[in-house]
């Protein structure tokens, strides 16, 4: 077998996988602080009203809806970016598009329920 066919069976079998764990059971918290204390930006990709009825200290809000629209005011896409709303999906999807359009460093933490990251 090829290095290459070996990489990808590898990639296939673990880091697949490992990806959809992470996203199906979020991810540490541990892990956003220290994201956080080394200048990453936390998005709220809820929607306005959502976003006024409670979110985490320092999170800006960017509705999931925007975030093509509104990639400007995200700054440096080399700036790591943690996106997070109500729904674990809408962060996921939200997560992916920022990738899209050219964020490098884009973690999704899922839900803001019983979130604390600060």
């Amino acid at each position: 077998m090829s290095s290459f066919l070996a990489a990808m069976l590898a990639v296939t079998l673990y880091v697949m996988p490992l990806a959809f764990l992470v996203w199906l059971l979020g991810w540490r918290p541990a892990h956003a602080r220290r994201l956080l204390s080394h200048g990453a930006l936390l998005v709220d990709v809820g929607t306005p009203q959502e976003y006024a009825e409670g979110h985490l200290d320092g999170a800006v809000n960017v509705p999931a809806d925007e975030l093509a629209l509104r990639q400007e005011s995200l700054g440096d896409r080399r700036r790591p970016i943690i996106t997070y709303a109500r729904s674990r999906l809408r962060s996921a999807q939200a997560a992916q598009t920022l990738r899209g359009i050219g964020f490098h460093e884009v973690f999704s933490m899922g839900t803001l329920k019983g979130a604390s990251v600060r």
